[in-house]
C-alpha cells in the first residue's frame, strides 16, 4: 500500500483515475505561515526602528490627533496612520499584524502577476512570492505602518488595479463593466494614498500597452489599449487631485519637479543627504 500522501493512479473500465492526489497549494501555504511567524517574531522584537521610532514618540508625547498634521505632504496616509494609533491596546502587535498581512496580500499578487506574464511557468510565482516577503530584494518588512501603509499598501493597490483590468481584457463579457469600474477605484486610491500609486500606474500602463500591441484579436487588442488609456487617465486625474490636497512644502523630496537631474540624485547617494 502506498503513503497517503503520495499520488497514486488506478485504472479503472479504461478509465484513469488520479486518487489522493495532494493538494498543489499545501507546500506554499506552509512555507508562508512559517514566513509570517518569523516575520511576525522580527517586527516585534525589532519594534519601534526607523520611522516607527518618530510614530511612537509622537503618539505618546502629542497623542494621535497630532499624527495627520504631521503629515500635510500624504494627507490620506496621515489619516490612516492615526486610525491604526487610536485604542488602547498595545501598538507593536497592532502594527505587526497589519504589516504581516499587507505584505503577504502583496506576495499573493506577485505570484498572481507572474502567473499572468509568464503562464506556461506558473509553478515558480511561489518564488516571486516568497521573493517579496523575505527581506532579500526590498530589506523594510520589520519597519511596520510608517513604511507599509505609504509604500506596500499603495503599490498593492495598483498592482491590484492592473489584475482587476486584465481580468477586465480576458474575462467574461457580463462582468467587464465591474472589473474596470473595480481597475479604476484601486488605481486611484493607491495614488491618493502615496506617490508610490504613480510608479505602479506606470508600470500598469505599459503592461497593458504591449498586451494590446501584441494581441491577436482586434477585440482584444481593443480592450487592452483602452484599459491602458483608463490607467493613465485615472492616475493623472487622481495625482492631481493629490497634489492640490497635500502640502509639498514639508517634505520638498516628494515634489514632482524636486532635482530633476540625475547626476543630482547621485550626488545626494555619495554624500549622503
Amino acid at each position: 500500500i502506498s503513503p497517503m500522501l503520495e499520488t497514486r493512479t488506478e485504472r479503472f473500465s479504461g478509465t484513469s483515475l488520479r486518487l489522493l492526489s495532494r493538494p498543489e497549494w499545501l507546500p506554499s501555504t506552509i512555507l508562508f505561515l512559517l514566513l509570517a511567524l518569523m516575520l511576525g517574531y522580527g517586527i516585534v522584537k525589532a519594534y519601534p526602528i526607523f520611522d516607527d521610532g518618530w510614530l511612537d514618540l509622537l503618539v505618546r508625547e502629542h497623542g494621535t490627533q497630532a499624527v495627520h498634521r504631521s503629515i500635510p505632504d500624504r494627507p490620506l496616509y496621515g489619516r490612516l496612520l492615526e486610525m491604526l494609533c487610536t485604542g488602547s491596546s498595545t501598538l507593536r502587535f497592532r502594527f505587526a499584524v497589519v504589516d504581516i498581512l499587507l505584505w503577504l496580500l502583496f506576495a499573493v499578487e506577485g505570484a498572481v502577476l507572474w502567473s499572468m506574464l509568464y503562464p506556461d511557468r506558473k509553478a515558480y510565482g511561489v518564488v516571486v512570492a516568497l521573493l517579496i516577503v523575505t527581506p532579500v530584494v526590498v530589506q523594510a518588512q520589520l519597519c511596520t505602518v510608517t513604511i507599509v501603509i505609504s509604500s506596500t499598501l499603495a503599490s498593492a493597490l495598483g498592482y491590484a488595479s492592473l489584475l482587476a483590468l486584465h481580468a477586465y481584457i480576458t474575462g467574461e463579457s457580463s462582468r467587464r463593466r465591474e472589473l474596470l469600474l473595480s481597475g479604476v477605484l484601486l488605481c486611484a486610491a493607491g495614488v491618493f494614498l502615496s506617490e508610490y500609486g504613480v510608479c505602479v500606474s506606470a508600470v500598469g500602463i505599459v503592461l497593458l500597452g504591449s498586451m494590446g500591441f501584441n494581441a491577436q484579436e482586434a477585440s482584444v487588442r481593443g480592450r487592452a489599449l483602452r484599459a491602458a488609456a483608463v490607467m493613465g487617465m485615472t492616475a493623472v486625474v487622481s495625482y492631481a487631485v493629490f497634489l492640490a490636497t497635500a502640502d509639498l512644502r514639508t517634505r520638498v523630496n516628494v515634489q514632482p519637479r524636486f532635482r530633476g537631474t540625475l547626476s543630482d540624485s547621485f550626488l545626494d547617494v555619495a554624500t549622503g543627504v
